[in-house]
């Protein structure tokens, strides 16, 4: 049996391609087929996302087939013709047509109706690059989730927890919206680092102009606060004054390389920042040590390794009780 992805298709499109696959793999399939699906599978990792999210499209019009059966009845509809009566010349062009449908229901489905909610998340420690359909894409760090709905007019993503980097596709049609807290970050184009941890939330601006609104429950507005290249907007949860500081973009992005650089930073805060990638919570017992301020960079690898590196820069000893690891002030000689 020849591939889908050649002698129907041509190979001229992924996403088209993908649902050539999944109407071939329908029916009867040989082994050459299996073979030769999964070879096209594993070639791009592309392919894989491609095909995910046809299956995840056939998934969701399963579950809402009654309401998708009285949105597209029409009376023009022709009696279904059994299978064993389709000429086997025609086959081809079957499937090809198959497929093409597909597509166009999934595209209208995606962008014009009820467009579905995915959802990303990392576990702790882990990062995660997600290519969403618009063409943008989202960088996950630690203990990260999102939401993501892609509309016909607009496009929105809402940070539940963590922090992650969009790089966003331009799109003047359809603007790109965050919400995360009580924010509403709303874009056209552009690349932003939004960090939610601690009762706050930071936005960075990489590229481009970004506006962040108070509410994120309502369109940006008048109030909005607009940012370009270097600007670092944060609130704190509860807080209706914000602080604007021009930073180096490069340091909101230092985790993108597994570092994590602080400025005048109180234990307290780098704790805090840590416990984000570690499973082992990191405490503070002393009080005395929760102001102790801390300037550097720290290398994000084994957590062990972290701690031996914050024990040798500030007067501090790391105590491991198990599930926990506890920090001390040294003892003065």
């Amino acid at each position: 049996m020849s591939n889908p992805t050649t002698s129907i298709l041509g190979g001229e499109d992924r996403l088209e391609a993908a649902a050539a696959w999944h109407v071939r793999l329908a029916g009867d399939v040989a082994d050459g087929d299996w073979l030769a699906f999964t070879t096209w599978l594993e070639a791009d990792p592309a392919n894989r996302q491609a095909f995910d999210r046809i299956e995840s499209f056939v998934a969701d019009v399963e579950d809402h087939k009654p309401a998708l059966r009285a949105a597209y009845a029409s009376p023009a509809v022709a009696t279904s013709v059994p299978a064993w009566a389709i000429p086997r010349r025609w086959a081809a062009g079957a499937m090809a047509l198959a497929a093409a449908v597909l597509v166009a229901v999934f595209v209208q489905y995606n962008f014009d109706g009820a467009a579905p909610v995915q959802v990303f998340a990392t576990n702790v420690g882990e990062q995660r690059d997600v290519d969403i359909a618009d063409g943008s894409v989202l960088h996950l760090n630690t203990n990260t989730a999102v939401s993501v709905t892609l509309e016909k007019h607009i496009r929105t993503v809402r940070l539940e927890k963590g922090e992650a980097l969009f790089d966003v596709a331009a799109d003047a049609q359809r603007p790109f919206d965050v919400l995360v807290g009580s924010e509403r970050v709303h874009v056209v184009g552009t690349a932003f680092n939004i960090l939610k941890h601690d009762g706050k939330v930071a936005v960075t601006v990489l590229r481009g102009v970004v506006q962040v609104s108070h509410s994120a429950d309502k369109p940006a507005d008048n109030t909005a606060v607009r940012l370009t290249v270097g600007d670092q907007f944060v609130r704190h949860e509860g807080a209706n004054e914000y602080q604007l500081a021009k930073v180096d973009p490069s340091q909101a992005l230092a985790w993108r390389d597994g570092r994590l650089i602080f400025e005048d930073a109180p234990l307290s805060a780098v704790a805090s920042s840590l416990n984000r990638y570690f499973g082992k919570a990191i405490v503070i017992n002393d009080a005395a040590l929760q102001d102790l301020r801390f300037s550097g960079v720290l290398k994000i690898d084994d957590e062990a390794n972290v701690l031996r590196r914050l024990e040798a820069f500030l007067p501090v000893v790391v105590q491991d009780r198990g599930n926990t690891v506890v920090l001390e002030g040294k003892a003065k000689e």
